[in-house]
């Protein structure tokens, strides 16, 4: 009916996947449906290892920010700290050289994610610095731990849950 109704043309698939958005949405909050791109992100982020440069990142005014650099990685050891805005993705390997002004979560993981052994720069912005900081990392893989834990004192553990994986 919309499709021989409406205004315009419309695409099929688009009208399936929102047919279906709408569908799961009137179960509970936490039943969704993820388009294939962003499924197999969520594959690549619980299987707990992928090849790139460990860290967490998000948008903060528009910038690409540092969360935290995961311990023991490439970027804990070339020096990236939390708070630091990513305002260049440079991959000499594939000739590639973006601002990160705009960009998304998902473009802004794809450029550093990569094989082992392959190198980006990210050119950093940080406090206290002048002009940009330009780090070159090797990508490794990177295996997250979600689980960490010790004892405290005999009888005494602490346990920490940072994510939730297969």
């Amino acid at each position: 009916f919309v499709q021989s109704n409406y205004v315009e043309e419309v695409d099929t698939k688009k009208l399936i996947e929102g047919a279906i958005k709408g569908m799961l949405a009137t179960l509970d909050p936490h039943t969704v449906y993820l388009p294939p791109e962003q499924f197999k992100e969520m594959q690549v982020d619980t299987s707990g290892k992928f090849g790139g440069l460990g860290i967490e990142i998000t948008i903060t005014d528009g910038y690409l920010t540092v969360v935290t650099p995961i311990e023991d990685t490439p970027a804990y050891r070339a020096g990236v700290e939390t708070g630091d805005k990513i305002f260049i993705i440079e991959d000499k390997s594939k000739k590639l050289k973006k601002e990160t002004k705009g960009m998304t979560l998902i473009e802004a993981v794809n450029l550093m994610r990569g094989d082992k052994g392959s190198k980006v720069t990210i050119h950093v912005g940080r406090k206290g610095q002048d002009k940009l900081l330009p780090l070159e990392i090797m990508r490794d893989i990177i295996k997250v731990v979600s689980v960490k834990g010790g004892l405290v004192e005999p009888d005494y553990a602490w346990l920490r849950i940072t994510n939730f994986q297969s």
